[in-house]
């Protein structure tokens, strides 16, 4: 089984910067929504159809996970970036139809991709970009979820459920006004708003860590013994 960890985080809080450590001659990325890479240098890193992939369907997804896992070896580190763009794309082809059956089918494709990816060889470390949006209640933002799209879908299913580690995106300020992008690995209360992180106890040394994902990843696999 893989180790299969998401991300979650609002657009611009460093979930895509945090890949640049990983040494791409072990790394595919799958870039749902088709925007350049965020880091300098990526052009020449990943190359189009050998290490970065556009795919923006489950399917097209699934085919490319069960080939890395059997014919490519050498890979050790998968990233799912702006994966949330699964559910979208197919909620924008099934826009005409009726009822409530397609935001099962949307669900049901979104989970089609976790359980691909835990199935995978366990020298594998898989990390899913999501985006986030707030939890409300009476009128009042009460926590952070992983963004969806709708409450139709959120009703039927919640990604965070099915994986081991979540970890969502902070940004700080220092007293010159410089950010400082980190990533909370356990649940806690931020200006009384919840972040919903998690993570088993001890596979990370503190409740931030750098936005760093060979860090993620190496904690990981110490964790885990794989």
């Amino acid at each position: 089984m893989a180790n299969v960890i998401l991300v979650v985080g609002d657009t611009g809080t460093g979930k895509s910067t945090s890949m640049q450590t990983l040494n791409p001659k072990e790394t595919i990325i799958i870039n749902c929504s088709k925007k350049p890479l965020p880091f300098k240098g990526s052009k020449e890193m990943y190359k189009p159809n050998v290490g970065e992939y556009e795919l923006d369907t489950a399917n097209s997804i699934n085919v490319l996970l069960k080939e890395v896992n059997t014919k490519a070896p050498h890979i050790k580190n998968i990233v799912i970036d702006d994966s949330g763009f699964i559910m979208t794309e197919l909620f924008f082809s099934k826009a005409e139809e009726k009822g409530y059956e397609k935001f099962t089918q949307i669900a049901k494709a979104y989970q089609s991709v976790l359980s691909t990816c835990k199935s995978l060889r366990g020298d594998l470390n898989v990390a899913i970009m999501m985006h986030e949006e707030d939890s409300v209640s009476n009128g009042i933002i009460v926590g952070k979820k992983g963004k969806t799209v709708g409450k139709l879908v959120d009703d039927q299913y919640n990604p965070l459920s099915v994986v081991t580690v979540a970890l969502f995106t902070d940004v700080s300020f220092d007293k010159d006004g410089k950010p400082n992008y980190t990533f909370v690995t356990n649940r806690c209360l931020k200006s009384g708003v919840v972040i919903p992180a998690k993570s088993p106890q001890g596979m990370f040394d503190s409740l931030q860590i750098p936005n760093d994902l060979s860090v993620v990843f190496n904690s990981a696999r110490e964790f885990y013994g794989n």
